[in-house]
């Protein structure tokens, strides 16, 4: 996870879409040729609008804490990055009201 995380912030400042950070990360992987594979979760968060974008590559669920409703698992919406060459990635759209809140990582 060290050998990308800069990538993902230096893409993130850029302004890439998520699709296109995932992509880039995913071939770097790819072009190392070391077997290695990385989960992750990238979100982009619109506050002006209340919702949020995200991509979920063979992550560990994350929560979305409602306010006004249950907790809502969000599981995963494809494999790690670098696993499976050539996937094609999908990016979901949530609202996210005031008051609400998002657990990325929780341990057991």
């Amino acid at each position: 996870m060290s050998g990308v995380q800069a990538p993902f912030r230096t893409l993130g400042e850029m302004g890439k879409r998520l699709t296109d950070i995932a992509t880039r990360i995913e071939q770097q992987l790819l072009d190392r040729a070391n077997g290695r594979y990385v989960t992750a979760v990238l979100i982009f968060l619109d506050a002006v609008a209340g919702s949020f974008d995200y991509l979920s590559a063979g992550h560990v669920p994350f929560v979305d804490l409602d306010p006004a409703g249950d907790p809502v698992e969000i599981g995963s919406t494809g494999p790690p990055l670098g696993l499976l060459p050539g996937m094609s990635r999908e990016v979901h759209r949530r609202s996210l009201p005031k008051g609400a809140a998002l657990i990325l990582v929780r341990t057991a």
